[in-house]
């Protein structure tokens, strides 16, 4: 992203201060929470749509929601994960007019067991061992289905029943996606160490 738009850090009480003035309609403070968190909100867009392009495109539309809907936020709520979540779900609109308004995650087995580590360091754990952007690589070139509620649990630390909402789907088929996102990831994640290894030989 453009240098213009690097992130700059609030402070959680600049970060409320910045909120309430924009709120009033004060266009700075809206800049300086465009400048604190575009750049998160972005690495959310791609995660989810698997495009820089896309995710430069679908960033500034989530800015617009966050600019149209700031009056309703209220600073008992907070704002990383509502923000997070206005992202999230433009994201998956996007990816259903993408596809013609084909649900991309209809091809699920809620009979398929379900894997029982499902918090949030379960998949920092899986990968600890392995380069973040390699791991960015792999979620990127895997199917939407498999991907998407990959990314909302585990890097927006949403829970299966805020998943299960968004995606309209059943609690049980967001656990049965959970289980192949990251069963698949750790398919690829070894292949790739395979080849590295057969490489350096």
């Amino acid at each position: 992203m453009a240098k213009a738009e690097e992130q700059a850090m609030l402070s959680p009480a600049e970060r409320d201060e910045a909120i309430q003035k924009a709120q009033r309609g004060d266009a700075s403070a809206f800049a300086a929470l465009y400048r604190g968190y575009v750049r998160r909100i972005f690495g959310v867009c791609y995660h989810m749509l698997g495009s820089p392009a896309d995710a430069e495109d679908a960033t500034s539309e989530v800015f617009v929601k966050l600019r149209a809907g700031l009056a309703g936020y209220s600073l008992a709520q907070p704002f990383e994960g509502w923000l997070y979540r206005v992202a999230v779900n433009h994201c998956v609109d996007w990816l259903r007019r993408r596809k013609g308004e084909r649900m991309v995650f209809s091809d699920t087995d809620p009979a398929e067991a379900v894997a029982k580590d499902d918090s949030p360091g379960a998949l920092a754990e899986m990968v600890t061992e392995e380069e973040t952007t390699a791991v960015r690589r792999i979620l990127q070139e895997m199917p939407a289905r498999l991907r998407i509620p990959l990314v909302m649990r585990f890097y927006n630390e949403m829970s299966y029943d805020e998943i299960a909402r968004t995606l309209d789907m059943n609690r049980r088929t967001v656990g049965v996606m959970i289980f192949r996102g990251k069963r698949e990831l750790a398919r690829r994640l070894r292949a790739q160490a395979l080849q590295r290894r057969q490489a350096a030989t």
